[in-house]
């Protein structure tokens, strides 16, 4: 066996690369990281965001601007209903300045432009007033629906998305913002969604709206685009996020943000609840135990005056009737004021009535909190059954 020698001792005189071994190393690792020549960096995957204001830093660009599904929407309508020309109504001049600013702001954003060549189509404005305070503007398709074709695309109920949420614990909301807005539409359509002001026709690039095909338009483009990520449930422009664990609902969140960054699709930050065991969806609060009333609603109904007459009568048992699935018995218990909207009957508001309408708040205010259905648990079926 040979034995390993050490390298002979350097010369200072001569070239040192003559004398110097070629299997020694001129500097070691210790004396590279001692001179900064080298760096030792443990490199970690970024962790998921923790909180709201983290995600929104990370994701700021899903949460600026004004998005755009990919493509352009076509409006189809039937060729046999005659085109409709509406004039300009008249504006309150409190709010024509405004008006005109909005106005302004959606042809910079590229919603609407001004057009002077003919179209068949030309709607009337409508305006409404937000709680921020800003113009909404929309059209008054009431004529212009009457020839859209509907694409008859299914809209999913909050029971089909209860149904579920068994066993979730964490929820995460992201509404899009100005939803029907991310939907471009090409120059036929553009053309169709015409409408007059004081200060000339516009048209919405846009889907404006009041469109009656907009929201199943809306909502197959949204299941188009996120429906196959497990764990996310959409109805229009409403997402939730469900997922059993922070791991489940952070690798849920990840496919969701790549997904709108790479669609270029928008979410409104003001509306953003992020990972809770509680949020607000369509009216109704999801817990990990189940779902009950907003408590917005039931405030509303138990501070509802007693009516006194039938609008007032029908706005309470509308309200009331959006919250029946908490109600055991409803039908029974608004059978007394329902009495009242039959044409045959005169108006009069007796103690009958008044006791129903307080043994209806009692059943608001107590109102349980539903289950999410579990097809594991044991099932068990109620029914009333009819002599006829």
């Amino acid at each position: 066996m040979e034995m390993l020698r050490p390298p002979p001792p350097l010369s200072l005189t001569g070239n040192l690369a003559e004398n110097w071994p070629s299997d020694i190393a001129l500097l070691g690792r210790q004396a590279c990281v001692q001179l900064d020549l080298i760096r030792k960096v443990d490199a970690l995957a970024p962790s998921s965001p923790t909180t709201k204001t983290e995600l929104l830093s990370r994701y700021a660009s899903v949460f600026q601007g004004l998005g755009q599904f990919p493509g352009l929407h076509h409006i189809h309508t039937d060729p046999s209903i005659p085109p409709v020309i509406h004039g300009c109504r008249k504006i309150p001049y409190a709010v024509h300045d405004r008006l005109k600013e909005t106005l302004d702001d959606l042809e910079k954003r590229g919603v609407i432009s001004k057009v002077s060549k003919p179209t068949a189509w030309v709607s009337s404005l409508c305006i409404t007033e937000k709680k921020n305070g800003a113009l909404r503007v929309c059209l008054d398709p009431r004529d212009l629906n009457k020839a859209i074709l509907c694409q008859h695309y299914n809209i999913p109920t909050l029971e089909d998305i209860r149904s579920k949420l068994a066993g979730k614990t964490l929820f995460t909301i992201l509404d899009e913002k100005d939803g029907y807005w991310q939907i471009q539409l090409d120059e036929e359509s553009a053309d169709l969604c015409a409408f007059n002001t004081p200060w000339g026709r516009y048209r919405f690039h846009r889907m404006p709206f009041g469109i009656k095909s907009a929201t199943e338009v809306f909502q197959r483009l949204n299941s188009e685009s996120f429906g196959d990520i497990e764990g996310v449930f959409m109805v229009a422009d409403d997402m939730i996020i469900a997922a059993s664990t922070k791991a489940e609902h952070d690798v849920i969140l990840e496919k969701v943000m790549n997904r709108a960054l790479s669609l270029n699709v928008k979410f409104n930050k003001d509306k953003l609840q992020y990972m809770v065991n509680e949020v607000t969806y369509l009216g109704h609060v999801i817990t990990t135990e189940g779902v009950k009333p907003d408590e917005s609603k039931v405030s509303a109904i138990l501070q509802f005056p007693p009516p006194t007459d039938r609008k007032a009568l029908q706005r309470l048992l509308g309200m009331t009737r959006y919250l029946s699935q908490y109600i055991p018995n409803e039908a029974t218990l608004t059978a007394p004021l329902r009495l009242l909207l039959r044409k045959d009957i005169d108006w009069q508001w007796h103690p009958e009535q008044q006791l129903a309408l307080e043994k209806l708040r009692t059943a608001i205010a107590t109102a349980p909190v539903l289950g999410h259905f579990d097809p594991k648990e044991p099932i068990e079926v109620q029914a009333d059954a009819s002599k006829r």
